[in-house]
């Protein structure tokens, strides 16, 4: 039972791995400088997922340290009840030994006839038992008080460590955030497209690697199948072979001799089937392992074509913006000039239709001829809608119809 209430040390491979990374976070600096080129963008990007990592790693560690200070909380509990128990128990052996003893006492003054020898021999005996008792229990109680003492040390300084982890991480998620802020203002390309583009990778990876792993077992299979069937014409070639030295030794028959040709062609032909078989092995082997590189290749190829495909489709989207803005500022330009066009025009007309012909002698103008010109004019301007002529005078052919 003392076994098992024994301390643990105080200092683990745990405790260890947590000051080790205690000490490695106080020697970085918290201040973070802005990244100005790409490679350190990325190597500010690895270096954040490292600290994730790290950060997840000591949260574990937080979490087992607070499990462990929870388990020595509670046997230090259940020590503190046995002690109390043990003083308990004491207490009433003390009560048991003071009753014993009055009634020893009242038994002699009862004057009940005993020896004193026998008495005496009995005190002695139930104090030797009560003193052995008492070393005992008293031993028990030092002893837990100690385990109690030590395991108060290891909350204490349990609790020391999480505190200082606590503080640690909080530092790291600070130094993390800010990881993150200036990753995510200097960056030209975002972190989680880098992301994604990343899983998709892992699964394409993880897919093609499926299908490796397919492969080999298959051509491992076939390769055991050939294999077992080489054995097998080993031992059915070595079998014929001691069915012929047996036929030689036995008899020199015609018959025999011609069975022994045919069993040599047998031999000749599992022979060449068996080089055959390790040749095709062979060619197999080769042609995976090229398999393998071609494939490799391609994967790459493929992953070189789509960035550059990427980069394509923002640049012509660059463009088409450019374009529509500059479409846009033509035809506000041509929209201005043609309104410019208008305003001229009709300014023209305005002081064209000012001009008067001067009179002779006080004649009058005749109303037919001034009628018949403007007629004419309509006429021919009629005739050319897209002159310039219809779109100056027409204003003014339509005010002299009305008057």
């Amino acid at each position: 039972m003392m076994a098992e209430l024994a301390p643990s040390n105080l200092i683990d491979e745990k405790e260890k791995q947590l000051r080790a990374a205690l000490s490695q976070l106080d020697g970085k600096p918290q201040e973070v400088t802005l990244p100005t080129t790409t490679e350190e963008i990325e190597k500010q990007y690895e270096e954040l997922i490292e600290a994730n990592k790290k950060n997840s790693q000591q949260e574990n560690l937080l979490n087992e340290l607070v499990i462990k200070s929870t388990l020595l909380k509670e046997e230090n509990s259940d020590l503190v009840k046995k002690q109390r128990e043990m003083e308990n128990r004491m207490n009433q052996l003390e009560l048991e030994y003071e009753e014993l003893l009055e009634k020893t006492i009242a038994e002699d003054e009862a004057g009940e006839t005993r020896d004193e020898n026998f008495v005496k021999e009995l005190k002695e005996k139930l104090e030797k038992q009560y003193n052995q008792k008492k070393e005992a229990q008293q031993q028990e109680v030092d002893k837990y008080k100690d385990i109690i003492s030590k395991k108060d040390e290891e909350i204490a300084n349990l609790e020391q460590m999480s505190d200082e982890l606590k503080q640690q991480t909080q530092n790291l998620q600070n130094a993390l955030e800010n990881l993150k802020k200036t990753a995510n203002s200097n960056k030209p390309v975002d972190l989680t497209k880098k992301e994604e583009e990343l899983e998709k990778i892992k699964q394409t990876m993880g897919q093609q690697l499926a299908d490796f792993d397919t492969m080999k077992k298959k051509l491992m299979k076939d390769l055991q199948n050939r294999c077992e069937k080489v054995v097998e014409l080993e031992l059915s070639l070595d079998e014929t072979r001691e069915q012929y030295n047996t036929i030689l030794r036995s008899s020199n028959n015609k018959s025999q001799q011609q069975k022994m040709t045919f069993l040599e062609r047998n031999l000749e032909q599992l022979t060449n089937v068996q080089k055959q078989l390790v040749e095709q092995n062979s060619t197999l082997k080769k042609e995976i392992v090229v398999a393998d590189r071609k494939l490799m290749a391609r994967n790459e190829r493929i992953q070189t074509l789509e960035h550059l495909l990427q980069d394509a489709q923002e640049k012509l989207t660059l463009q088409n913006q450019k374009f529509d803005t500059q479409l846009a500022a033509m035809r506000e330009r041509l929209q201005e000039a043609r309104a410019q066009n208008n305003n001229s025009n009709n300014s023209w007309m305005w002081n064209a239709s000012r001009i008067a012909k001067p009179l002779r002698g006080g004649q009058d103008v005749p109303q037919d001829d001034f009628e018949n010109r403007y007629a004419n004019m309509a006429h021919y301007s009629d005739l050319d809608p897209n002159s310039n002529a219809n779109k100056r005078s027409s204003w003014y052919i339509n005010l002299l119809k009305k008057s």
